[in-house]
Parts: structure tokens; C-alpha cells; sequence
């Protein structure tokens, strides 16, 4: 039987949870000769993905993601980390084909996009 994603996610998580710092990388092999055996060695940036978000958010953490055509000032970081009110992980990357204005994503799921590319596109479809 095949698992989902976050329930692999889920069982990483149980297991580094208390697991001392001699023995998490220990537990990491064990994890990864896991996935092999059932076939999803080529799923694990996924399940990495869904345990860093298990880890997140039981810290309190905010992951937001911001796409631009240009940097982002530190104001607009200030700006998404009090509109969120909890402590926010900012990870920013440049794109100049977005043309102007911003996409954020937020804890992978809000996606808010602003940006020049998107209203052309919109505005030339209909």
C-alpha cells in the first residue's frame, strides 16, 4: 500500500521530533532507505516540503515566498510580517519577466498576485 505524502511527512516528523541530535541523521538513512523501499525516492523533495511545513507551522512560523521583476524593499517585508502577525520566514527571488508589481505565496497556499505580466494577460484574454 501506498502512503500519501503527509503521512510520510508526518512519520519523519514523529521521529525527529524527540530523536537527540546523535541520532537524526541516523533516523534521516533509515527514513531514505524508507521511500526507496516503497518507491518514492522520487517524491521526497515533497515530503520534505510537507514536513518543513508540519515544522513550521507548530513553531508559529509564517513561509512566504515573494516573486518580483525587481528587489523588494525591507518596508514591504515589514509591511507582510505585520499584516501576518506571527514571525515570518521571507523567501524572496528575482524574476524580471513578471515585468513590474509582485506574487507572494504564503505558507504555499494564499497566492496574491500582483504583478504587470499577470494584468496583461488578463486584460489581452478577453
Amino acid at each position: 500500500m501506498k502512503y500519501r505524502i503527509a503521512q510520510y511527512a508526518e512519520a519523519l516528523h514523529a521521529a525527529l521530533k524527540d530523536a537527540p541530535a546523535s541520532k537524526q541523521k541516523q533516523i534521516m538513512r533509515r527514513f531514505a532507505a524508507l521511500l526507496a523501499r516503497h518507491r518514492m525516492s522520487g517524491k521526497s523533495d515533497s515530503v520534505v516540503a510537507a514536513y518543513e511545513k508540519i515544522v513550521l507551522r507548530e513553531n508559529g512560523v509564517r513561509k512566504v515566498k515573494i516573486e518580483s521583476a525587481a528587489p523588494v524593499s525591507e518596508q514591504l517585508k515589514k509591511e507582510i510580517g505585520q499584516i501576518l502577525g506571527k514571525e515570518v520566514l521571507i523567501e524572496e527571488k528575482t524574476r524580471p519577466d513578471l515585468l513590474a508589481g509582485v506574487k507572494i505565496l504564503v505558507d504555499g497556499e494564499l497566492l496574491i498576485d500582483a504583478s504587470a505580466k499577470r494584468q496583461l494577460e488578463r486584460i489581452f484574454q478577453k
